[in-house]
């Protein structure tokens, strides 16, 4: 399962495009803010920064990231619906097990299939572990006029 973990680590700008371009362009998120000059890179970043997050805590033994909370609570201030905010959660997890699906297929990775389903199962033990933390930052009251 590390190996994926490295292999991921070290492809993860070609993840992040992968799931930008197949999953965040088809979002309402994104159609209500294409238009902002650099929000699609910005978004880029920040997802860049949540996987890079991601990989230092699994090193460390840990199969969550609490920084999700903060990002609840951001796409609650941007307004962005919970249904979005669910839906591209979980499309991240599934852009990445896509993404190892595919570099599989092709050629370009070769994993034992007890790597892969160590590994399948671990990341959706950390999509549910950190969604907690994502879904808790959206539902933070802001102010007691909630």
């Amino acid at each position: 399962m590390k190996q994926i973990i490295n292999y991921l680590e070290s492809h993860i700008e070609p993840l992040i495009d992968y799931w930008l371009s197949t999953y965040y362009v088809k979002s309402d998120e994104y159609e209500l803010r294409k238009n902002v000059d650099g929000f699609l890179d910005a978004q880029r970043k920040e997802t860049l920064a949540l996987f890079l997050t991601a990989f230092e805590n699994i090193r460390k033994g840990a199969c969550a990231v609490p920084v999700f909370e903060e990002i609840g609570e951001d796409r609650r201030d941007m307004n962005t619906s919970f249904k979005d905010v669910y839906t591209n959660y979980h499309a991240v997890y599934t852009a990445a097990i896509e993404f190892v699906d595919v570099q599989i297929q092709t050629g370009k990775a070769d994993f034992s299939l007890e790597d892969y389903s160590k590994f399948i199962l671990f990341f959706r033990k950390l999509e549910l572990n950190s969604g907690r933390h994502l879904f808790e930052g959206f539902l933070k009251r802001q102010d007691s006029s909630y």
